[in-house]
């Protein structure tokens, strides 16, 4: 008996992600193309985590006194802004509207000017998670009201699917003048693997992202 190919869900979730932006306001800045979406490891509680790959206060790579340097994200030859990645409780402790839920609030870290930055004024050391998501919620619920239902379908997904993974993670920074041995400078394709993710969907519904 043959076996069906695990399908690659990153690539419905992009789908996802640009219908997204493209029908609400809030998120037109956003270009999905620019943001790596990854499999991660657990971090607590967290489903998800957008880690920005500028400097907030130099809106470059380096930071303001050029001694430390974010590496180079380069997917296909295409440099990416942001990379996006969706932990353990995404993927199997979650319900559609949470993982909706979920990419509504990290779309929203993202500044205005999609510079490689986050919005300092969205920032949780700024503006705690309960206001955060009081701010996305009539966002959120005016968007789940067309949805879609492919989409729905799409996060509703259960099963084992592939997930790009880092094979050799790169660090949020690392001192400039280190010798490259200790550290790599640009990260690629060939610095992911498709790993296997088993997704479970669950009916109960909660309120935490």
């Amino acid at each position: 008996m043959l076996k069906t190919a695990r399908p690659d869900w990153s690539i419905p979730l992009h789908r996802v992600l640009q219908h997204i932006v493209r029908n609400v306001p809030e998120f037109a800045h956003v270009r999905v193309g620019r943001i790596l979406l990854v499999a991660a490891s657990a971090r607590r509680r967290s489903r998800a985590t957008i880690r920005p790959h500028h400097f907030a206060e130099t809106g470059t790579r380096t930071n303001h006194d050029g001694t430390r340097r974010k590496p180079l994200i380069r997917m296909n030859g295409r440099k990416m802004l942001y990379t996006l990645s969706l932990r353990p409780r995404f993927f199997r402790a979650s319900t559609p509207d949470q993982r909706l839920r979920t990419l509504f609030h990290e779309l929203r870290h993202i500044f205005i000017a999609f510079d490689g930055v986050l919005d300092p004024a969205r920032r949780h050391l700024v503006l705690s998670r309960k206001a955060f998501d009081r701010e996305i919620a009539p966002l959120f619920d005016a968007y789940r009201a067309t949805a879609p239902r492919w989409e729905l379908d799409t996060l509703a997904m259960a099963g084992e699917v592939t997930f790009p993974m880092w094979l050799n993670g790169p660090p949020g920074s690392y001192r400039i003048g280190i010798t490259r041995r200790a550290h790599k400078s640009v990260y690629t394709e060939k610095d992911l693997y498709m790993g296997t993710v088993e997704v479970l969907t669950n009916s109960k519904p909660h309120n935490s992202c």
